[in-house]
């Protein structure tokens, strides 16, 4: 599997990084309404209670975030490690700027 993920990044690593983003930020709206939501913090809450509270516009809503962050990402790791920016000061580029 990671094999057939580092050759789809060779070759289409705009589009892997898109479809990867996307499938990360959508499970990590569903898992953060999992387990904050209304239903979640109520006792007793049974998973389906919570699988039933979940907003699924907002779940997909977040997960298109990732088509401007992906390509922004890409685009900025892409120019700094041409410049062979050191780790940190791109790390720190990454959060001021970014």
């Amino acid at each position: 599997m990671l094999r057939a993920y580092d050759a789809a990044l060779q070759a289409r690593p705009l589009q892997t990084k898109l479809a990867s983003a996307f499938v990360i930020f959508g499970t990590c709206e569903l898992n953060a309404q999992l387990l904050t939501s209304e239903a979640a913090t109520r006792e007793g809450a049974t998973l389906s209670d919570r699988v039933a509270a979940v907003k699924l516009a907002q779940v997909a809503g977040f997960a298109c975030f990732s088509f401007y962050n992906a390509p922004l990402m890409h685009t900025f790791y892409r120019v700094t490690l041409a410049q062979n920016w050191p780790l940190v000061p791109r790390i720190a580029a990454n959060c001021l700027i970014v």
